[in-house]
This record gives C-alpha cells, structure tokens and sequence, in this order.
C-alpha cells in the first residue's frame, strides 16, 4: 500500500457537483497507484451503509440547502475517530 487517503465530503452521490466531479476524478487516479482512499461522506449507493454520515437538518434552511443540492453531513466524533 502506498498510503491512506481520506476526503470529506458531504454530497457523495450528487454526480453534478463540481467538487464531487473532482475527487471522483482524483479517487479514480490514485487507487490504481496502492492508496487506499476513505471517503466520509452521506449515505450513497457505492458506500457501506454503516460508515455514511446522517443528513443534517437546520430548521429555516432545509429549504435554501435543498434548492442548491448541497445537503450536509451531521458531525459524529465517535464516528470520524473510528473511520480514520
């Protein structure tokens, strides 16, 4: 193994999102090299149930956060720990 790599981001499964197109791009150029690559992200189709984050939910901006496809991920120490 070459090394260990962890992104966060929030919106995993939102394929228009330029900062998802890009690590995307980057995870896809580095694990043919032996990196290891963590995402801590939402729940998504290509990710283990048990290490997605939970959506977080600000009452008064769910709305603005839904309009621009940008939700967040709700913080989890315990859960940030063990996945790193």
């Amino acid at each position: 193994m070459a090394g260990r790599i962890a992104v966060v981001i929030d919106p995993w499964d939102y394929p228009y999102n330029g900062t998802v197109v890009s690590t995307r791009r980057f995870r896809t150029s580095i694990e043919p090299l032996g990196y290891e690559f963590r995402l801590l992200a939402l729940e998504a189709p290509d990710l283990d149930r048990a290490d997605a984050f939970e959506k977080l939910s600000l009452p008064g901006f769910n709305g603005i956060i839904n309009t621009m496809r940008a939700p967040l991920a709700k913080p989890d120490r315990a859960k940030i720990r063990r996945l790193l």
